[in-house]
């Protein structure tokens, strides 16, 4: 268990870096692999698990990002406890799965970046949010390399999976 949550931090380190490098090569169309990494985690570790290692990577994201600090290490720690909550209610492995939930989960975050953004400078937040979150090259790019990632982190974490118990975390 304890070297699940170790190498899931490096992993997450390693997401970052590639998710980086992809924004240089094609910019605002890279995937969102480090949400997608989190997400993973967060299904087969459970809420705490999640929330901690979304709270790592949303650190790494304001780190070296932009926009308003802190807001990344919320949404991220959000996104992980909510996916540990439901990880006992949905199947990990479903191809679905892997490709609904990190589309709708980016498409949340983007929308609430957007209204953080808005109303911080004062401007409405009104209806056409909903269009302008609405990207398709994240959006795409992260639904079509989500299933990919949930493979590989389960292949080179040792002893990922579904946790076994039903008791919370």
């Amino acid at each position: 268990m304890f070297s699940v949550r170790l190498f899931a931090f490096f992993w997450i380190l390693v997401l970052f870096l590639a998710q980086n490098s992809l924004n240089y090569i094609y910019y605002s169309k890279a995937p969102a692999l480090v949400l997608v990494g989190v997400l993973f985690y967060a299904l087969s570790e459970g809420r705490s698990f999640g929330a901690v290692l979304g709270l790592w990577a949303g650190f790494l994201m304001d780190l070296f990002g932009t926009g308003s600090p802190g807001f990344w290490m919320t949404s991220f720690a959000v996104t992980g406890y909510i996916s540990g909550v439901i990880s006992q209610k949905i199947f990990q492995d479903s191809f679905l799965t892997q490709i609904l939930l990190p589309t709708v989960v980016l498409y949340s975050v983007t929308l609430a970046e957007i209204w953080v953004v808005r109303t911080q400078a004062g401007e409405s937040a009104g209806l056409r949010l909903l269009a302008e979150a609405f990207s398709p090259w994240p959006l795409g790019a992260t639904a079509f390399c989500s299933p990919w990632v949930f493979s590989r982190l389960r292949q080179w974490t040792p002893g990922s999976g579904r946790r076994h118990s039903s008791a919370p975390d």
